[in-house]
């Protein structure tokens, strides 16, 4: 037995019912109301129970003060053991489960009782009068605890219904009805439980002497009515809480409402003419029986309940007791005022009752409090109950003429073996295995090919063609199978590189046992552009991560509510689970989504996969790089994907890419390289040796066209060949592909819907379809003009919007879409998002007009307000550099690169910035001739003045050890990298020796091992290295006014070569930043230039406490948000079309900051000022 509060407790209440221990365990949240099944006694025993038992009294006094009410974790740890035991094909195993967990919630079995027990709860719920059953009267009333039994045991199934046959909105209100019909249940048996029998001589006497002779009960009443007051007090807005009562031969319910944050209802529910005249509204109906108003006495102030001790005492009283009608009526309308402090109260709108039957007032009784607990919109949920409780009555009826002893033998023998089984999270073997092998057969299903980019009907099989990659950390290769170098890695890849495929390879892979078959139990591959509101549409109910999973990973399977209930029971009992999240580049992920996005970003083991540019924010990743094939890899690849009989073409194709180190590097790509496989494969497509991606993706569109034209419109092969087939009438549907991958890029999107095909190319939405490029999400049977459809491969989504743009571009008509395409270009040009757009523009056939006017966009404002990300956003689009383009195109690529940066490095003139001398070389170490770099190092080396520095800066390097590094400038190796390093750094050990320089001709940097460091400095050091924010202002001030100390803490780190981790600050502690704060925080700006080595800072907050215009310092605040911008991630823009607005682009996420015109402009100066001052204006020529 597991030992669990609860097992504590029931071994306490048995063995040594000590008090001091009951308490302890309550104070820990110990279940009250939790009952355990003793397999040696075959009885179900609760603890107040138990406690009475043992007769002892003050741990009972504590159990009937404290008892909690029943918890949804109840009925989850109830619910959840039936839902992990039952099993479809078992249905009476499924009973006996049932009975079990039903006998659990009532103490005992509910068909304890005789059958005529159940003769009586059917006549009553049928609301007959004088029913008989063989002879025997049936209408002779009963308890109110028979039959909340009955209502307790129809609701929980009514819950597991829900469960297992659908999601419904039912769920929570009926949980809910549930909970309040347990605790009104569990109220009535802690009463009868009471260890106190009351001489019949004294049964009907006044209560005043029932209390001077009954000191141990009344004991019990106040603990009893304490517990009562403290859950009333708890109840939220239209809770409630119910106590059965009455008189002699008749049953009544006093419910307590709360109807406000201060008030609570007194409401009588009596639907009888057994009461006072006058007492309750009667109304009469039209078919001529009355009905019933509840009677409210009034309204109490919450506050007002400690004050009506006596009142609860004598309603628990009222329950014990068989009060006379008189007694009944006075206490219970409160005819002798015994509730003090009881307000008048307007009632409208009270629904109004049938008048009971002569004898069921004890089902009748509990029939408004349920109807108005539900409200008139849900009154259909009541009718649905009360027929599944006259379903169960009569059920229940039968059964306990069918029960036999040997039925009842081999039951309890079942329960024994349940009661072992208890602990939640022991999971059938066979359900995980059942889910396992339900998973793994949808993968091999789904991954066991891989699709052709060219011939989407025919796929080769993943494990024939399959090259298996290579991975990099820290110039470090990592094989696939080792590629867990820690429990959460980001693959970062370009454009085509083989992520999706290794993912689909990982996944198949483990399906069929090849892969790390003992690592995971489980792998769940999703990809994150799936994750939309086309394929999950917002609705009432929050999307669970189940859902998520159901649709990606079981794809053409369709879980049950069951299903999904035990799932989520074992995932949350599994540890050894992967998450792989394929493509977070391509995230477009929907408001009610994020919630799911989080928790994915969560788990403890991740495998994601991005381009280099998106990685957001993800925290606690180790960041492995695909690398591209090597000659081996593309010559494997090639042998794998020709046949034996296509063996000679093969190593011809081979022959023919090796041969030209121009497709050579173009086929280190994959996807590049199944191109040209697929192409001369083809054998009817002539290829080029000095092909780029572009051109190979032309190719490749070029003979996709022409296919589409032969098999679908039978034009003549031989005519094709003399002419431009893009001008033939049939082609109309490729220039529709092209007008909906520009739309789709523009508007950030990878999905395009049947409805949005439909409305572009009409008439040619199967031709559009039939070329090939787009396939849709998923092969079901919905109409083709309601699916949703990808490209074959985001880079043809790409090349398209790439050709729609030139093709605009260069058109002589429609100035309207010339404008569309030209502002697209315009503020897109720094939405890395597009870079391979951009890329695949250079690559392609256009002519100089289209060029110029392309260049004139990109010149065109909203412009990077610093300009280092004007030029290395442009760079970007040229990863293998400019020289493979003409002439032209070389020209006016490096004047807004090359040309900008060599002017910048040179400038003497500029003021020294330590983020930018980082940042350009790590850009352009390679791009930029070595010579230029080690001349300006040597130039600024020589300057005189310390001040006049832009890269040896003083806080580095000391006069001393300039004038050395003077002395041996040109001797040292011409290593830039390690001289850079150098250089950042300042003489260190590890720098020197990297150029083989002694470390004993430079004073080096020192640690100080005897200056003290506070507590809070040290720990803010191991926090930046978390990657934690700091939060408050508070501890960012603090920060400021010890920066010295932190500053040199990390220095101390930089000295023995250990990386340092800026420290970010979030923008919850800038907020409400003050003048002093401020004013700090400027001059440490400006009197230390390595600041941001040591703090991450948001600008955005900046931003916006400069456009609310309060009390701070306007030029302080621009000079703040220059120096931020200029030392952060962040690319700021201020749009032209758009005068106050302020754009900033943090990792693909864009928030707008309008300011008024005044403070708009005085920003824009500042900017202007600090580009000339840092020598930025080099990249703009229009600052020159």
């Amino acid at each position: 037995m597991a030992n669990t509060l609860e097992t504590r407790l029931y071994n306490t209440l048995k063995r040594n019912p000590n008090s001091k221990t009951v308490k302890e365990l309550i104070e820990q949240g110990v279940d009250c109301n939790l009952s355990h099944f003793d397999p040696d006694t075959r009885s179900i025993i609760f603890p107040i129970q138990l406690a009475s038992k043992t007769n002892r009294h003050d741990t009972l006094c504590l159990l009937y003060e404290h008892r909690n009410r029943p918890t949804k974790l109840q009925l989850e740890r109830h619910l959840t053991f039936y839902i992990n035991h039952y099993d479809q094909t078992q249905e009476k195993k499924n009973e006996i489960l049932f009975d079990y967990i039903i006998s659990r919630l009532l103490y005992g079995r509910i068909i304890q009782y005789p059958k005529n027990v159940f003769d009586t709860l059917i006549a009553a719920l049928h609301d007959y009068d004088n029913a008989t059953h063989r002879g025997e009267c049936v209408s002779k009333g009963s308890l109110p605890e028979i039959f909340l039994q009955l209502r307790i045991y129809t609701l929980f199934r009514v819950i597991i219904d829900i469960n297992i046959n659908s999601d419904n909105d039912m769920f929570t209100i009926i949980e809910n009805e549930l909970l309040h019909n347990l605790e009104t249940f569990y109220f009535l048996i802690g009463i009868s439980s009471m260890p106190v029998v009351i001489p019949e001589r004294i049964i009907n006497d006044k209560f005043s002497e029932i209390r001077s002779s009954q000191r141990l009960l009344i004991k019990y009443y106040k603990c009893i009515a304490k517990n009562v007051i403290y859950k009333i007090e708890q109840l939220e807005i239209n809770q409630e809480y119910t106590i059965p009562t009455g008189w002699e031969s008749h049953a009544v319910c006093v419910s307590f409402q709360r109807i406000s944050q201060t008030h609570i209802v007194i409401r009588i529910d009596n639907p009888s003419g057994c009461h006072l005249p006058d007492e309750h509204e009667i109304c009469q109906s039209t078919i001529s029986y009355n009905r019933i108003e509840p009677k409210i006495l009034g309204q109490l102030h919450v506050d007002n309940l400690q004050k009506n001790v006596d009142y609860f005492i004598l309603l628990i009283d009222s329950v014990k007791r068989k009060l006379t009608c008189e007694e009944g009526r006075s206490l219970i309308y409160n005819l002798n005022t015994q509730i003090h402090h009881l307000e008048k109260i307007s009632t409208e709108n009270i629904l109004s009752f049938e008048k009971q039957a002569d004898w069921n007032c004890f089902f009748k009784c509990f029939e408004p409090g349920m109807r108005i607990r539900l409200g008139r919109k849900h009154q259909e949920i009541y009718q649905h109950c009360l027929l599944c409780e006259k379903n169960n009555a009569n059920l229940l009826a039968k059964r306990c003429e069918e029960e036999d002893q040997h039925y009842l033998y081999e039951l309890f023998h079942q329960f024994v073996s349940l009661s072992k089984e208890e602990d939640i999270t022991a999971i059938p073997i066979t359900e995980k295995m059942r889910f396992q092998n339900k998973l793994k057969t949808s993968y091999k299903q789904h991954y066991k090919h891989i699709m052709s980019n060219i011939n989407i009907e025919i796929g080769h099989l993943l494990n024939d063609i399959y090259i298996p990659l290579r991975f990099e950390n820290n110039n470090i290769s990592i094989e696939l199978k080792n590629l867990f170098i820690k429990s959460r890695i980001l693959m970062l890849g370009e454009a085509g590189c083989g992520k999706t495929t290794v993912c689909q390879y990982i996944t198949y892979s483990w399906a069929i046992g090849k892969l790390w078959r003992n690592q995971f139990e489980w792998i769940f591959y999703i990809k994150i552009r799936n994750l939309i509101s086309e394929f999950f549409p917002k609705q009432p109910n929050n999307y669970s991560l189940i859902n998520i999973i159901e649709r990606e990973c079981f794809q053409g399977s369709k879980l049950h509510n069951l299903d999904k209930q035990k799932l989520t029971n074992m995932l949350e009992n599994s540890s050894n689970i992967l998450w792989i999240l394929d493509g977070c580049d391509e995230r477009m992920i929907p408001r009610h989504l994020l919630s799911i996005e989080r928790e994915l970003l969560e788990k403890p083991n991740l495998l994601l996969t991005s381009r280099p540019y998106a990685i957001h924010n993800f925290k606690n990743v180790a960041q492995v790089q695909v690398q591209n094939f090597t000659d081996q890899d593309i010559e494997k690849y090639i042998y794998n994907y020709f046949s034996l009989t296509l063996r000679t073409r093969g190593n011809k194709c081979w022959l023919f890419i090796r041969s030209s180190e121009q497709l050579l590097r173009t086929a280190r790509i994959p996807a590049c390289l199944e191109i040209i496989c697929n192409l001369w494969e083809n054998g009817t497509v002539r290829l080029d040796s000095d092909m780029m991606m572009g051109q190979l993706y032309q190719k490749m569109c070029n003979y996709l066209l022409r296919r589409y034209l032969l098999k679908y419109h039978r034009l003549c092969k031989a005519a094709l060949a003399r002419r431009d087939i893009y001008q033939e009438p049939k082609a109309r549907a490729f220039a529709h592909l092209e007008y909906l991958a520009f739309q789709a890029t523009k508007s950030h999107q990878f999905t395009i819907s049947g409805e949005e095909i439909t409305n572009v190319a009409n008439s040619l939405f199967l031709s559009v379809l039939q070329i090939g490029l787009l396939i849709p999400e998923t092969q079901n049977s919905s109409p083709f003009t309601k699916k949703i459809y990808y490209f074959i491969h985001r880079s043809f989504q790409e090349y398209l919007c790439a050709c729609y743009i030139i093709k605009t571009l260069e058109s002589s008509n429609s100035n309207e879409l010339k404008r569309e395409v030209i502002q697209f270009i315009t503020y897109e040009k720094y939405n890395r998002h597009t870079r391979e757009t951009f890329r695949l523009f250079f690559e392609s056939e256009r002519s100089n007009l289209c060029t110029e006017q392309f260049w004139s966009a990109i010149d065109s404002e909203p412009r990077d307000l610093i300009g280092l990300r004007h030029c290395s956003r442009i760079a970007q689009w040229f990863p293998n550099g400019s020289c493979i383009f003409p002439r032209e195109d070389i020209q006016e690529i490096n004047r807004r690169t090359i040309d900008a940066i060599l002017g910048w490095i040179s400038n003497r003139d500029r003021r020294a910035h330590d983020f930018g001398n980082t940042y350009i070389f790590e850009w352009f170490a390679d791009a930029i001739n070595h010579y230029n770099w080690l001349s300006a190092w040597r130039d600024d080396l020589f300057i005189e003045s310390s001040l006049g520095r832009r890269y040896f800066l003083p806080d580095l390097w000391s006069i001393e050890n300039i004038n050395t590094l003077k002395k041996i400038y040109d001797t040292i190796p011409k290593n830039v990298y390690a001289l850079h390093r150098l250089i950042t750094t300042g003489p260190t050990v590890i720098s020197l020796k990297r150029l083989l320089l002694d470390p004993n001709l430079f004073i080096l940097n020192t640690v100080d091992h005897s200056a003290e460091t506070s507590e809070f400095i040290i720990e803010a050091q191991k926090q930046a290295k978390r990657r934690e924010a700091v939060t408050t202002l508070a501890e960012f001030q603090v920060l400021l006014q010890n920066y010295t100390s932190f500053a040199n803490l990390n220095h101390q780190l930089a000295t023995i070569g250990k990386e340092i981790w800026k420290l970010e600050i979030a923008p919850s502690a800038l907020e409400n930043i003050d003048k002093e704060t401020l004013d700090l925080l400027s001059q440490l700006l400006q009197q230390n230039i390595l600041f941001f080595r040591d703090f991450k800072l948001p600008v955005i907050p900046f931003l916006k406490l400069y456009a609310n215009q309060n009390d701070l310092d306007d030029d302080i605040l621009c000079s703040c948000i220059v120096l931020i911008t200029m030392s952060s991630d962040c690319l700021l823009t201020a749009s032209p079309d758009q005068n106050k607005l302020f754009q900033v682009d943090e990792k693909e996420t864009f928030t707008d900051i309008t300011l008024d015109q005044q403070r708009w402009l005085r920003l824009l100066k500042t900017f202007d000022h600090a580009r000339h001052i840092y020598g930025y204006s080099t990249f703009f020529e229009q600052d020159n």
